[in-house]
C-alpha cells in the first residue's frame, strides 16, 4: 500500500512537473512556488468543467443566474488554460499568479450578479483576505503586502462611502481592515527577519566555500581549488590556443628555521613567502600552497615558454629577499620546476608531474629553476 502511494505521488509530482519551465525547476524555492502556482490551475480546469455540467442539469437552468454561474465557470476555466499556456512558455509566475487572483475576482463579482449587493461585496471581502495569502506563497512578500495595501484601500472606501451603495456594516469592514493591517505589519517583520537570516546563510555560504577552496595560513588557492583552476585552465586554452606555464616551487632552507625557531616562525615565513609569490604574478594567474612549503603557479596567456622562464625568476628573486621575523633576519631560497602547455602536455596531471619532475632536478643540481624537458640532462638550467 505504502509504494502505491509513493507510486501516486510520485506520477502526480511529475504530472505537475509537466507544466513547470526548466529554469524555474533548477532553483528550489520557485520550484516549490510553481508547483503551488500549477496545482491551483489545475484545480480550478478540474472544477469547473464539473461545475458547467451540473449547472446543465439543475433545475435553475433557465434562471439568470444559471447563465451567469455558467459563464463564470467559462471564464475561470479560460482564464486558467490562458494562464498555464503564459506560464509555462514565458515562466511568467508573477505575473500569472497576480492575473489569476484579479480574474478570479472579476468572475465572483459577475456571477453573484447586481441583485444582492451585499451578499456579493462579502464575498469580495473574503476573497481580499485569501489574495495577499496566495501572493505571499505564490510571489513572495512584496508581493502580499501590495496586495494587502489594496484590500485596505478597498475597505477604507466601504467604511467611507458605504452606505451610498451598500448595507454591509461599517463594523463588517472595520474588522476586516484591521486583519489586513495586522497582515501587513506580519509580513514586514517576516521580510525584515527573512531577509537578514538571508542575508547571514549567504555570508556563511560564501565564508564556507572560501575557506574550503583557501589555506587557511597563507590566505591563498589550496590544491583542490588549484587542480579546477588548472584543469578549466586547459579547457579555456583549447579553445582560445593560449600558452599555459605551471610552476612547482618548493622552499629551501625551510626546514632549520621551522626546527630551530619554532612553528610560529615557521608559519610567518611561509605566509611571508606566499605573499611575496601573489605580488610577484599577475591578477589572472593563480597561486596556491600544495601542501608543506610547496607552492604552484598556473600562469595563464603566455606568448612563449620564455615568459614563464621570467616568471619564475621574478618568483625567485622575491623568495631570496632576507626578511625579519621576531628579530631574527631570515633567508631562504627555493627551487622551481617548470612545464608548459601545450608543449610538454595537455594533460593537467601530466603537467603537474613534469614540472615536479624538473622541480626535483632544480633542487638535486642546485639551480634555481628548470624549465622540464623530455631528455633529463638536456633541460633548460638556471641559477
Amino acid at each position: 500500500m505504502i509504494k502505491i502511494s509513493l507510486f501516486k505521488v510520485t506520477s502526480i509530482t511529475r504530472f505537475i512537473d509537466s507544466f513547470i519551465p526548466v529554469d524555474l525547476s533548477l532553483n528550489e524555492e520557485l520550484l516549490v512556488r510553481s508547483r503551488v502556482l500549477v496545482s491551483i490551475l489545475l484545480f480550478n480546469i478540474f472544477f469547473s468543467v464539473p461545475g458547467q455540467v451540473i449547472l446543465y442539469f439543475t433545475r435553475s437552468a433557465q434562471t439568470e443566474h444559471f447563465s451567469r454561474g455558467h459563464l463564470t465557470f467559462a471564464l475561470i476555466t479560460l482564464a486558467t488554460v490562458v494562464a498555464l499556456w503564459v506560464f509555462k512558455k514565458y515562466s511568467a509566475i508573477k505575473f500569472v499568479s497576480n492575473w489569476f487572483m484579479l480574474s478570479i475576482i472579476y468572475s465572483v463579482l459577475y456571477s453573484y450578479g447586481y441583485s444582492d449587493e451585499n451578499q456579493q461585496l462579502r464575498v469580495v471581502l473574503h476573497i481580499l483576505l485569501l489574495a495577499p495569502a496566495c501572493a505571499f506563497l505564490l510571489c513572495g512578500t512584496v508581493a502580499a503586502i501590495v496586495w494587502s495595501l489594496f484590500a485596505v484601500v478597498c475597505h477604507i472606501g466601504i467604511i467611507i462611502f458605504g452606505d451610498a451603495f451598500s448595507d454591509v456594516p461599517i463594523f463588517y469592514a472595520a474588522v476586516f481592515l484591521i486583519v489586513h493591517l495586522v497582515l501587513i505589519s506580519s509580513y514586514v517583520i517576516f521580510s525584515l527577519i527573512s531577509s537578514g537570516v538571508r542575508r547571514k546563510l549567504i555570508a556563511d555560504k560564501n565564508l564556507l566555500d572560501y575557506q574550503a577552496h583557501h589555506d587557511a595560513l597563507t590566505d591563498l588557492a589550496n590544491r583542490s581549488a588549484f587542480d579546477k583552476s588548472l584543469n578549466l585552465s586547459i579547457q579555456q586554452a583549447e579553445i582560445t590556443h593560449e600558452i599555459i606555464g605551471l610552476l612547482y616551487i618548493d622552499l629551501d632552507k625551510f626546514k632549520p628555521i621551522n626546527d630551530q625557531l619554532g612553528h610560529a616562525v615557521g608559519d610567518e615565513t611561509l605566509a611571508i613567502t606566499a605573499q611575496r609569490i601573489k605580488h610577484a604574478v599577475r591578477n589572472s594567474d593563480v597561486a596556491a600552497r600544495m601542501g608543506g612549503d610547496e607552492f604552484a603557479v598556473i600562469l595563464r596567456g603566455l606568448r612563449s615558454q620564455q615568459d614563464a622562464v621570467a616568471a619564475a625568476a621574478k618568483i625567485l628573486t622575491a623568495i631570496r629577499e632576507s626578511m625579519i621575523i621576531q628579530d631574527h633576519e631570515l633567508g631562504i631560497d627555493a627551487s622551481i620546476g617548470i612545464a608548459i602547455y601545450p608543449d610538454h602536455s595537455s594533460i593537467a596531471t601530466k603537467l603537474q608531474h613534469y614540472a615536479d619532475k624538473a622541480m626535483y632536478h632544480a633542487k638535486q643540481s642546485g639551480l634555481g629553476y628548470n624549465l622540464f624537458g623530455y631528455d633529463q640532462d638536456g633541460m633548460e638550467s638556471h641559477k
